[in-house]
């Protein structure tokens, strides 16, 4: 009797042995590592935001894993699709990276987006030219402005939601909107205390610098070494800060506010690094991030209302084969050449 064999070598029985999760794929303890740290810094936007960062948050893990199971089990009859938590990763982030105040289709949207647009024509995350994540946000900046930059004041009631299409909503002064503005500030008590617990307005997950601190040492902890991209990113944008300040208060404050500002220790930390289109070599890494973080520079220099370091990233994103190993460019022409079949 024959024996059924499915897409991969296995057999229908070998199939249903295997875990629902892949606990040994390295893909899959890249993604749960950023999966815990995304879950911490959502207690941090929980407390800085209330109960509408947390609501944002199911909605767009709910939706990104709607999409990649029934997209990839029933149009690329993969058996088990969301075992490698790329799903679960994507919705994180996208939801970390809007405003907590953002109306719930935006972030539904931006999940579709990662899914279908940026994911499902290459046959899962790892073959994506670009991190879906970033592009996903890069696409809500784009259709909606007005949510996407409209960042909240600091939440009163943790249980009271109010988001930014609605009429009680109250716009807070972001430190994006201080610097381009040329608003610089005095570092005292007061002002270092707000920038480190997040009280500053920003996107859900962005703000509190010592989640992100604490989130960078677990990375360093696991010997994550893209990291080592982080490193890169964030060195270019201090050095372009210190030496072209958009602010008159001093170079120092420029480099404080210019890190802190919007997403860029987020996405130079868990959006830049993605394995899939980093390169792996140490040099490499350092090149391909500060590449990202000069090219962030300039975007917020020259243009607004833009999300500059996930744009920034999409744009190394494109020019990856020259920082990429030969034998890994190899080996995913061929991964894509199979998928295109």
């Amino acid at each position: 009797m024959a024996t059924l064999c499915l897409p991969g070598g296995d057999t229908l029985k070998e199939q249903k042995k295997k875990p629902s999760l892949s606990f040994g794929n390295p893909a899959f303890k890249y993604n749960f590592d950023i999966c815990l740290v995304a879950v911490f810094l959502l207690c941090a936007a929980f407390f800085q935001n209330g109960v509408a960062a947390l609501i944002q948050t199911a909605v767009c893990v709910s939706v990104s894993c709607f999409c990649e199971y029934f997209s990839f089990r029933f149009i690329l009859s993969a058996k088990k699709p969301l075992s490698d938590l790329d799903a679960v990763k994507n919705g994180l982030l996208i939801s970390l990276l809007l405003p907590a105040s953002a109306p719930l289709y935006i972030g539904a949207a931006a999940s579709c987006f990662a899914c279908l647009v940026c994911k499902l024509p290459f046959g899962s995350g790892k073959n994506a030219p670009f991190v879906p994540s970033a592009a996903a946000v890069c696409f809500s900046a784009l259709c909606f402005p007005q949510y996407v930059f409209a960042c909240p004041m600091q939440s009163q009631n943790l249980f009271e939601t109010v988001f930014s299409d609605s009429e009680s909503f109250s716009k807070g002064t972001s430190l994006l909107d201080m610097l381009s503005q040329g608003t610089g500030l005095r570092l005292n008590t007061f002002s270092v205390t707000a920038l480190l617990s997040g009280s500053y307005p920003s996107a859900a997950g962005t703000a509190c610098v010592l989640g992100l601190a604490a989130a960078a040492v677990y990375l360093a902890l696991r010997k994550r070494k893209t990291l080592l991209v982080s490193a890169g990113f964030v060195l270019v944008c201090a050095i372009y800060a210190f030496v072209f300040p958009r602010i008159a208060s001093g170079r120092l404050i420029s480099v404080i506010m210019e890190l802190c500002a919007g997403s860029l220790i987020f996405t130079a930390m868990l959006v830049a690094p993605d394995p899939a289109t980093a390169p792996e070599s140490t040099l490499k890494m350092l090149l391909y991030g500060a590449t990202a973080g000069i090219i962030c520079m300039l975007l917020r220099t020259f243009l607004k209302n833009i999300d500059a370091p996930c744009l920034a990233v999409m744009i190394v994103n494109a020019a990856s084969p020259v920082f990429l190993n030969r034998k890994k460019k190899q080996v995913q022409n061929r991964e894509k050449g199979r998928v295109g079949a």
